[in-house]
This record gives C-alpha cells, sequence and structure tokens, in this order.
C-alpha cells in the first residue's frame, strides 16, 4: 500500500510530498520458504528518502551489512532467510516525489 502526506497537511502527490510504502509478505502453509526476499525498486518520479527502511517495526541501515536491509540500484529490499507457513514480515520505507 502507499499513503502520501504533502508539506501541507494534505494527502496530495504534488512535488516535495512523501509516499510511505508497505510492502507485506504473508506465507501459508506448513512448509517454509527459504532465503525469502521482500522488495521494491523505486518508482520513476521519485527519491528515496534515505534511512526510511524499517522491517516489522524495527530500523535497518541502508548499507549491505549486518541487518537485513538495504538501499542500492535504486532498489529497496529486505533479507527474510527462512520463513515459516503462517508468518507475517512488514517492510515500509519513503520516497519524495520529485
Amino acid at each position: 500500500s502507499a499513503t502520501v502526506a504533502d508539506q501541507y497537511g494534505g494527502t496530495a502527490p504534488i512535488p516535495g510530498a512523501t509516499i510511505t510504502y508497505k510492502l507485506v509478505a504473508r506465507t501459508t502453509g506448513s512448509g517454509s520458504l527459504t532465503n525469502l526476499r521482500l522488495g521494491d525498486v523505486i518508482p520513476d518520479g521519485t527519491s528515496y528518502l534515505a534511512e526510511t527502511l524499517d522491517l516489522d517495526g524495527a530500523k535497518l541501515t541502508d548499507a549491505v551489512d549486518g541487518d537485513a536491509g538495504s538501499f542500492a540500484a535504486n532498489k529497496v529490499s529486505a533479507a527474510l532467510g527462512t520463513v515459516p507457513g503462517g508468518a507475517q514480515h512488514v517492510l515500509t520505507f519513503k520516497v519524495k516525489i520529485n
């Protein structure tokens, strides 16, 4: 999902407005998914806002380092590892409309 907040207190998708994206991964069944990744490409006409990655309520860094998150080549992603059936993970990040 996407939520827009403009600099005037509204929700207009105008230059300078911020869009918060929420990506949800839900697994079903009794098995597990191995090496699951959740991510997206930053939309054209927007710029990623640094250090806004959040996975399940925990802040992530943009660098490819010890945590699950990264921002590189205009893409955000989170490495979820092995995820059992019945689990849910939420990745959020923000962009600014150019």
